[in-house]
């Protein structure tokens, strides 16, 4: 009778022995033996937890509160393998992971403990990019709804009740740091689901949040601006919009740096909102402003910096100032030829682009003419005279040019 008193004891003894030889050793060998010491670690930081219920005696409770205070710590390390294997785009592996990690919270802390919630989360967020948002938005709306917090566009909710469910929360009554991350990242959620009527109600509650807590020009809170701008402009409230993407644009830039994705992004949200609002002058200021960092930051021909390219070029020649407009469309050809030769479709959109930038100015009408020719010629040979549509394209294109001048094309036929 005696003994089995000391049984449970015994067994937390050993698992405690056994996870701190595990995190002594050298950190080849531990990462070998995590999964091995979570698994022992798990039923005996159950066990811990039953024992120290409601007892007072620290013979007890002294080694049952330090298996489960170790397990807690292989919890952490676990979270931070997660986020690295859904940084690496691993992201079955970090939603298998995050998934063991929210069982172990529950069975060591409860449903209503915070470190559960924060577990939701991150196994949440990981559902997102999987575009799991079903899944995703229940799990969070189960997890908010357990701290006594809704959020607006659940079921039955709408109108009045669906605005004071995400009302800004008085100073007196900051709720935790992971409830304020799970309504981020279901606003996120809502978004992808196209429901921005409820994601702003949301987002307003986070920033008031952020600034409180983190300061007004925190990233996480320009993050938060740059999200309600874009709600602001499926609203076509565009001031509004630009205000706060102006804010974005210089806060990450001086928090994070010119060449950060944050900034970036803000920059180019920006120029966008100037265009819509007709200030297109503004906005080639904007986007001029972003490309060579954006380049630094993801390369020259990264389909982002390319799609910034394209769009400057094409605002440049509706502006009609196509001597700018050349020399972007003549790079952007040399890049996409350098790396996908003469036939890839991206070849031949650049090509179609300088081709009518020059076509555009009269001067330069006998070059244009000779890209499209040129272009036709070898799509011709790659393919046959029927076999690539841009082919028969381009050679439309090069009548079309040819009848805006018959003389000099006149004289360059009887020279071939």
């Amino acid at each position: 009778m005696v003994f089995g008193r000391w049984v449970p004891i015994l067994v937390l003894l050993v698992a405690a022995l056994i996870a701190l030889v595990g995190r002594a050793l050298p950190s080849v060998v531990a990462l070998s033996l995590g999964t091995q010491t979570e698994e022992l670690l798990r039923p005996a930081a159950a066990v811990a937890c039953g024992l120290c219920q409601g007892r007072e005696n620290t013979t007890i409770c002294s080694p049952a509160c330090q298996v489960a205070s170790l397990y807690s710590e292989v919890l952490s390390e676990r979270v931070e393998l997660a986020n690295a294997l859904r940084e690496d785009g691993k992201l079955d592996d970090a939603e298998k992971l995050c998934r063991e990690i929210l069982k172990g919270r529950l069975q060591l802390s409860g449903e209503l403990h915070l470190e559960v919630l924060g577990s939701e989360v991150d196994l949440a967020a990981v559902l997102r990019e999987q575009g799991e948002l079903d899944e995703a938005e229940s799990l969070l709306r189960a997890g908010l709804l357990r701290h006594g917090h809704t959020a607006p566009g659940a079921s039955g909710a709408s109108g009045a009740s669906a605005a004071a469910a995400a009302s800004t929360v008085a100073p007196a009554a900051w709720p935790a740091a992971q409830v304020m991350d799970a309504k981020r990242i279901l606003a996120w959620v809502l978004d992808d689901q196209e429901r921005s009527a409820d994601s702003a109600l949301l987002y307003d509650d986070v920033l008031a949040w952020q600034s409180h807590s983190l300061g007004e020009r925190h990233p996480d809170a320009l993050l938060t601006k740059m999200n309600i701008a874009l709600g602001l402009v499926e609203k076509k409230r565009l001031p509004e919009a630009e205000a706060l993407l102006r804010v974005a644009m210089d806060g990450n830039r001086e928090a994070l740096g010119a060449e950060h994705l944050h900034t970036l992004a803000a920059g180019n949200n920006l120029a966008h909102v100037l265009e819509q609002q007709g200030r297109s002058a503004e906005a080639v200021s904007v986007y001029q402003e972003v490309i060579p960092p954006q380049s630094a930051a993801l390369g020259a021909q990264h389909s982002r910096t390319m799609a910034t390219k394209e769009t400057l070029a094409g605002l440049l020649e509706r502006l009609g100032r196509l001597a700018e407009a050349e020399p972007l469309r003549s790079e952007m050809l040399a890049l996409e030829l350098s790396t996908f030769g003469h036939a890839h479709p991206n070849t031949v959109a650049a090509t179609f682009g300088l081709a009518q930038t020059l076509a555009a100015q009269p001067a330069r009408r006998a070059e244009a003419a000779e890209l499209y020719r040129t272009m036709a010629e070898r799509l011709e040979a790659a393919y046959g005279a029927e076999g690539h549509p841009s082919a028969a394209e381009a050679r439309r294109a090069l009548a079309e040019v040819l009848e805006q001048e018959p003389q000099r094309e006149g004289s360059a036929g009887g020279d071939s």
